[in-house]
């Protein structure tokens, strides 16, 4: 039915109301409307007051200037309390001269609709007609509200109306993936996956951290990853050669190219490690840990004057609105590998403050941490709970190689209800078809939602985006020789799940 179809009819000169109700209004209570300072009608209180829409109702206090058309103009539509609460009872009351039929009350806000429910009609002492509907509003901020007539063929008269509340979150475009119950889902059915790491397929064509990767190398490279049945492709967003608008644009080249293929992008913002896939000007951030490995420093996860805030805020703050709702974009990740092992209390509270600050700037899209395990980033187990509880972290992720299962974190995400995604996945090696099948199998059996190949690369030469040990390619090392092996493999898997 639509939102104008009642039949609400009020013929010339005379008042019908409702057949519903005997009484003038649906509800009497409601026909006692609020005064202008939020109370209940009685002794009028605040002179003059011209707000105080009784209709000429009888009570304790006559109005200063009752809706008439002498005194106040019609058509007039009048919503109280005056900022409603979301959740709460509110009124609307419209005020005209006989001779509309089919009149009903709407209110529009940023993320749907409120239509008013039909109390009744009372004539005027001074001329006219007062009809009143009752709303709830959902939800808070800015409504727009239209008294129409004629089944909404005319709008006789509209007011703004700011409600009180959280404000809405739109809800997901279609084609976007959600999280729930320990799931993911997409068009209402669970989504199970296999896929690959294309690490820096945004960059193809932009000859500067990949200089040997062409532009064409995009759609090479998701076609044989479609051919071998991957729905996701995991790819590194920052760039440390190149400024946000120039990065941002590659990434939408990217996403577009993976919704014609039907596939889904991780996009991972920030790398652990200095290869470049960072934001311009995090260089400075890096060290070199006590274990000689370079990575980012501890300082750059304090939540508050951390490094982070210099590059990496500006970079995702300028990423995230400009892709909101892109239907290829499966996940954003704060970083490949992040962690701050020395301060791990520390690292947590800064992943929740982050993501939930993404959620606020793109509320359509999952959001997660991209960590190799919990015990990697020597989170102890309340620290681990606590990170994968909060509500803005939709999904866990392990980095499992060589079949190893030390970083098994299964069990928290269980424990939680959160999926959990085997992000990066590889062996050394040779005839490494059969490892790979029964590691799938073994993390399918846990629970896991995906499995992705690290390293992949389809070119016919080394375009720099390979790995030689553990990565799926035609070029490096004898990697030649298990390609159709691994294809067979992940396209058995991509039939079952």
């Amino acid at each position: 039915m639509g939102i104008f179809q009642r039949k609400n009819r009020t013929p010339a000169g005379a008042p019908q109301p409702r057949a519903v109700a005997d009484a003038p209004f649906a509800d009497a209570a409601a026909a006692d409307l609020l005064a202008v300072d939020g109370s209940v009608e009685g002794p009028d209180t605040a002179p003059p007051d011209a707000g105080i829409l009784d209709a000429g109702i009888p009570d304790a206090g006559p109005d200063a200037c009752p809706p008439t058309p002498a005194c106040q103009p019609f058509p007039l539509l009048v919503v109280t309390p005056a900022q409603p609460q979301a959740g709460q009872p509110a009124t609307a009351s419209a005020y005209d001269l006989p001779g509309w039929t089919y009149v009903d009350v709407a209110c529009k806000g940023a993320c749907g609709q409120v239509q008013g429910q039909w109390l009744g009609v009372q004539p005027l002492p001074g001329g006219g007609f007062h009809w009143q509907w009752s709303l709830v509003f959902p939800n808070g901020g800015a409504w727009q509200c239209a008294f129409t007539a004629e089944s909404g063929a005319k709008t006789i008269a509209t007011q703004a109306v700011t409600v009180q509340g959280p404000a809405c979150v739109e809800p997901p475009s279609a084609g976007l993936v959600t999280a729930k119950s320990g799931q993911f889902w997409l068009a209402g059915k669970p989504f199970r996956f296999v896929g690959v790491n294309a690490r820096g397929l945004v960059h193809y064509g932009g000859k500067d951290l990949l200089p040997y990767a062409d532009a064409g190398h995009v759609e090479f490279t998701l076609q044989a990853a479609k051919a071998i049945g991957a729905k996701v492709v995991r790819v590194f967003a920052a760039n440390e050669k190149q400024d946000h608008p120039i990065n941002v644009q590659r990434l939408k080249t990217a996403l577009d190219a993976a919704q014609a293929h039907g596939l889904k992008l991780i996009v991972a913002m920030t790398d652990y490690y200095p290869t470049g896939f960072f934001p311009k000007g995090d260089a400075k951030f890096y060290y070199k840990d006590p274990s000689g490995y370079d990575v980012l420093k501890p300082e750059f996860f304090t939540p508050v004057n951390g490094n982070w805030q210099s590059n990496y805020a500006p970079w995702f703050k300028f990423a995230l609105p400009a892709v909101q709702g892109h239907p290829a974009l499966f996940a954003w990740e704060l970083g490949n590998e992040i962690k701050s092992p020395t301060q791990p209390g520390q690292f947590v509270q800064w992943a929740k403050q982050l993501a939930a600050a993404w959620k606020t700037i793109d509320p359509t899209h999952m959001v997660t941490v991209g960590l190799i395990s919990t015990k990697s980033a020597a989170l102890d187990d309340a620290l681990a709970k606590e990170l994968y509880a909060s509500p803005h972290i939709d999904f866990a992720t392990i980095h499992a190689y060589d079949g190893s299962d030390a970083e098994d974190d299964s069990a928290v995400a269980k424990a939680l209800g959160k999926p959990f995604v085997v992000e990066e996945a590889g062996f050394a090696g040779a005839n490494r078809g059969p490892k790979v099948d029964a590691d799938i199998g073994k993390w399918v059996g846990k629970g896991a939602a995906g499995y992705l190949q690290w390293g992949f690369m389809a070119t016919p030469y080394d375009n720099g985006d390979g790995d030689s040990t553990f990565g799926m390619d035609k070029v490096l090392g004898t990697h030649m020789q298990d390609w159709d092996a691994l294809s067979e493999v992940y396209l058995k898997w991509a039939n079952k799940l």
